[in-house]
């Protein structure tokens, strides 16, 4: 399931309003921003990696 950056603003302003307070939603959204984190940390881990491994290749 793909979720867009608007739906899940819009599920933080529903809960921070006290709009269709579900502990379900929250936990769902919870979830999903873990998963988000971890996959701009793998993001962020690759670009690291091809950074380093351009720099070597420079240098030999």
């Amino acid at each position: 399931m793909t979720v867009t950056a608007d739906e899940i603003k819009g599920q933080i302003r529903q809960l921070l309003a006290g709009e269709g307070w579900d502990p379900d939603r929250l936990r769902w959204l919870i979830a999903l921003l873990c998963e988000v984190e971890d996959e701009w940390r793998r993001e962020a881990w690759r670009r690291e990696e091809e950074l380093a491994a351009g720099f070597w290749a420079r240098l030999q």
